[in-house]
């Protein structure tokens, strides 16, 4: 017999986001663990999965006692089942803790007076009844007809799959998705759950109960094997013969070639995958390569409107009322230029007057006297002429600059020198930063 603790939850500390797994405290009434004799009438901590939590209801969870490094003496729960109310108290209080929409506890006291112990039984089987019950009404009643087999049937399902080998976590998933259709679907092929579930499980499971022989496995094992081995290889089709051997690897019996292209033409006529002379691909890499070479032609096929001349004319404009020239820009008295982004700008002559603030790479920059600029930002500025201005520069590398008489260099923190010439002029680097193929021709201060 499984092992186990009854009671109740008592509150919840975690749940998950986007999954069904939970921790909270059990009250524990009732076990048959041994190593749970001491938390019976206590409380505990418990971890594991489940569709959803009704405080007001009794659960037998099954599990083991396991030690957590953190969090001490906690309660694994690799199974659970809500346990069906015993006793007309409980009874009402089942009824009555918001699993059914619309029943409170007067409405719930009135039901179990009128039926008694076989409350839920005369629900599910005659719910008809319980709407002549005063501040019910069919609707309600079916809802709560509904609801109480939907429990039953989940909680049924949860048990079969967890025999089969799924996870709390995995079938909750599953009934998620699939709901009532779910064991129509095992039943059918449960190699059709592969979205949700690992492949290899999947084949495990089925080769419990099926030969290794079996359609369903063969076709199924053929349509993951081109999905793997395209993913594997960053391609979208695999040769016909590459993937005969890939499943010949499947079988511990004797597959043929002569079956293999039977169920390679099979599967082509069901629309699952694509054949190209010697290749062979999935339908849904197909039709999502097309889509993509359909979309590409459709966009060769339209028509520019745009005239470059219009552009050519419009910069040209642009240009003569801000005094400015694009490509070997010059930037004279009264403009100002902000340019940030990635790239490099090149041949860039900052004159007297003129602004200029950069978050660029630098290639070709020259201040004449009376310029105002900023560097920022990380990157380089390469091949720059002072002109006997002081510049300071922060979380860039000045690269092939020459410093001549009058210019100063300040480099800041973040920044570095590399390929530089120094024929006079000052320059200031502060020990953090870094100096690389430093030419001094003449005394620097």
């Amino acid at each position: 017999m499984k092992k186990y603790i009854l009671g109740n939850i008592r509150k919840i500390i975690y749940e998950s986001n986007n999954g069904p797994y939970k921790v909270g405290i059990f009250k524990v009434r009732e076990t048959n663990d041994d190593a749970m004799e001491e938390y019976v009438n206590k409380v505990i901590g418990f971890t594991g999965s489940f569709a959803e939590v009704n405080m007001d209801v009794d659960y037998i969870l099954y599990g083991r006692l396991v030690e957590h490094p953190k969090y001490g003496s906690q309660y694994e729960v690799l199974n659970y089942e809500i346990k069906a109310p015993s006793d007309l108290d409980s009874l009402v209080l089942y009824l009555s803790s918001g699993m059914f929409k619309g029943i409170g506890v007067k409405t719930a006291k009135r039901i179990v007076e009128r039926f008694g112990i076989d409350t839920i039984k005369t629900i599910k089987e005659n719910y008809q009844d319980v709407a002549t019950v005063s501040g019910m009404t069919i609707t309600k009643a079916k809802r709560m007809h509904d609801k109480i087999v939907e429990n039953e049937y989940n909680q049924d399902l949860i048990l079969k799959l967890n025999g089969l080998g799924f996870s709390v976590r995995e079938a909750i998933d599953l009934i998620t998705v699939y709901g009532s259709k779910l064991n129509s679907v095992i039943e059918e092929n449960i190699y059709d759950l592969v979205e949700y579930i690992n492949f290899d499980k999947l084949d495990l499971m089925f080769l419990k109960n099926n030969d290794e022989m079996d359609k369903r496995r063969i076709e199924a094992l053929i349509l993951h094997n081109i999905y793997t081995s395209c993913y594997e290889n960053g391609d979208t089709l695999i040769l016909k013969d590459e993937l005969f051997i890939k499943m010949k690897r499947c079988f511990r019996g004797v597959f043929s070639a002569e079956e293999y292209l039977k169920y390679i033409e099979s599967l082509a006529l069901k629309a699952k995958i694509v054949l190209f002379n010697e290749y062979v691909t999935l339908s849904d890499f197909y039709n999502t390569e097309k889509s993509i070479l359909m979309d590409i032609n459709r966009i060769n096929d339209i028509k520019s409107n745009i005239k470059t001349n219009k552009i050519d004319t419009y910069i040209s404009e642009y240009e003569k009322i801000n005094n400015i020239t694009f490509n070997n820009v010059t930037i004279n008295d009264g403009a100002y230029v902000r340019i940030s982004g990635r790239g490099t700008l090149k041949d860039f002559t900052v004159n007297k007057g003129g602004k200029i603030s950069i978050d660029y790479d630098i290639d070709g920059l020259i201040l004449n006297e009376g310029a105002h600029y900023r560097l920022s930002t990380d990157g380089t500025v390469t091949n720059a002429f002072l002109n006997g201005k002081e510049v300071s520069i922060s979380n860039k590398i000045a690269k092939g600059w020459i410093i001549n008489e009058g210019d100063s260099l300040n480099i800041r923190t973040g920044g570095g020198i590399e390929d530089v010439i120094v024929n006079a002029g000052n320059i200031e680097i502060k020990e953090t930063n870094t100096a690389k193929k430093v030419c001094l021709i003449l005394e620097v201060k």
